[in-house]
């Protein structure tokens, strides 16, 4: 997911096409991060000496790593704890984006520290971000304050996340949300939660991206609208699971009731309606929450 954000922000300054982005994130599958990288990322090499051991695989028969050690620049402990790394997607997406000539080392390093300062990102969430932390993440880009009706929108969109990321596709972002008036949408599928706080939790978005979320977190099977709706009320369903836990360990009892799917309509803002965009490779669906049940009009 980190690669998403990162790759947004470099679309956002213009310093990638969204072409070249596309074709980044397509190599990125095939990829494994050079020990180069992963060592200026953990501050044990520059990308000066990671240029100047380039430089002497040219005239030496040996790996970069026996290399850097032959020279001073890692030691035995740093070069196998590197090797341990190099799966990393986070890294890898530095060496794709090198390799392509995008950037240079130096370049990396000096884009990845400052989209850490314009997000006002610490060095501990930026570790965290790093090894895919959704909770952090959230954290980080969603950027809602701690009031307790901020609480639960954070807490349900965690697990929205947590289980798109486990059931339907790994690679996505999503922008920060927002308190709207009203939602149109082509297709929504959405369920209640009743007791101490009423609650609604929804999903929104064009036909097409809506049937290939159900069909990817149903594994593939083809869907007519029946059994679309059957996927999608069952991915709701164990989403709101993970969040009704949460919210029982804190003394809340709530009654999930079951999935409805709506088409051509809109939502009008009840009490609240909090609007998150979720932006997949096939499309952009919205997470929709809101405190009160909101009407459905049209």
């Amino acid at each position: 997911m980190f690669t998403q954000f990162f790759g947004n922000y470099l679309l956002e300054r213009h310093l990638l096409t969204m072409d070249q982005l596309g074709e980044v994130l397509n190599r990125l599958k095939h990829v494994r991060a050079r020990l180069g990288v992963l060592a200026i990322d953990a501050g044990y090499m520059t990308g000066e000496q990671v240029e100047q051991i380039h430089s002497l695989q040219l005239k030496q028969d040996k790996r970069f790593g026996e290399l850097a050690v032959q020279e001073g620049f890692l030691t035995v402990a740093q070069l196998e704890e590197l090797l341990g790394n190099q799966s990393s997607s986070y890294l890898a997406l530095s060496q794709v984006l090198v390799d392509k000539g995008f950037f240079t080392y130096d370049q990396m390093a000096d884009l990845l520290r400052e989209f850490k300062e314009q997000r006002n990102i610490s060095d501990q969430e930026f570790e965290a971000l790093k090894n895919d932390d959704m909770e952090a993440m959230v954290d980080v880009f969603l950027k809602l304050n701690q009031s307790e009706e901020n609480r639960l929108y954070r807490d349900a969109f965690l697990s929205f996340v947590k289980n798109t990321f486990r059931f339907v596709e790994s690679n996505f972002r999503f922008s920060q949300g927002e308190v709207v008036e009203q939602v149109a949408f082509k297709r929504l599928v959405f369920t209640t939660m009743n007791g101490s706080y009423d609650l609604f939790m929804g999903l929104a978005g064009e036909q097409d991206v809506i049937e290939q979320f159900a069909l990817r977190f149903s594994e593939g099977l083809g869907i007519d609208d029946i059994e679309m709706q059957d996927s999608l009320g069952e991915f709701l369903n164990v989403t709101c699971g993970l969040f009704l836990a949460s919210l029982s360990n804190q003394g809340i009892d709530l009654e999930l009731q079951p999935p409805t799917l709506c088409q051509e309509k809109a939502l009008l803002r009840g009490q609240t309606l909090f609007r998150i965009p979720v932006h997949l490779p096939f499309g952009r669906i919205d997470f929709i929450f809101a405190e009160g049940i909101p009407a459905i009009a049209g």
